[in-house]
C-alpha cells in the first residue's frame, strides 16, 4: 500500500423538514379544462447511521475515499394529494394523488475527494438509494443509483 494512511468511522445523523408550497392555476385549452388548487405539503425525515473515511497520501497527493451508510425515515409525507375541480364540473372538486413512496429508505453515499488547499477540494461523489413499502400481503422495493 503506498503512503501511510488514517482511517476514521464515526456516527451521522440528519434531520430535514420541508415545506412546499403549490400556487393554484387554469388550465386553457384542453377539453376539459382543469382548476388546480393550491395547496402545501411538508416532509420531514431523519437518517442514521456511519461514516468511515481513509486519508490515503498517494506521492505529493492527498486522497480521501469515503462511505456513508444510512437508514432514513420520512415521518410525514406520504402521497402528494392534489385538488382540482373544472369549471364544467358545477363547483365539484376531486382529490388526485401521486405516487405513494415508502416511509424507510436505505441510502448509501460514497465518493473520493483530493483536497488541494485549506479551502478548495476536487472529489466524485455517488449515492444509491434504496427504499420500501408495505403493502398487503407484500413488501415493495425499488432502488435508485445516481451519480452525483
Amino acid at each position: 500500500m503506498p503512503g501511510a494512511g488514517h482511517f476514521s468511522v464515526g456516527p451521522v445523523a440528519a434531520l430535514q423538514y420541508t415545506l412546499v408550497h403549490i400556487d393554484g392555476f387554469n388550465e386553457r385549452g384542453s377539453l376539459l379544462p382543469l382548476q388546480i388548487h393550491a395547496d402545501s405539503q411538508d416532509s420531514l425525515r431523519t437518517d442514521f447511521g456511519v461514516r468511515a473515511s481513509y486519508a490515503w497520501h498517494v506521492g505529493g497527493v492527498l486522497l480521501i475515499p469515503s462511505l456513508t451508510a444510512a437508514w432514513e425515515h420520512e415521518y410525514l409525507y406520504s402521497v402528494l394529494p392534489i385538488n382540482v375541480g373544472s369549471p364544467l364540473s358545477a363547483g365539484a372538486t376531486a382529490t388526485l394523488f401521486g405516487p405513494r413512496e415508502g416511509h424507510d429508505s436505505a441510502i448509501i453515499n460514497g465518493g473520493i475527494g483530493a483536497p488541494c488547499r485549506k479551502t478548495i477540494a476536487f472529489g466524485r461523489p455517488f449515492r444509491a438509494s434504496s427504499w420500501w413499502q408495505k403493502t398487503r400481503p407484500s413488501l415493495h422495493r425499488s432502488q435508485i443509483f445516481r451519480d452525483l
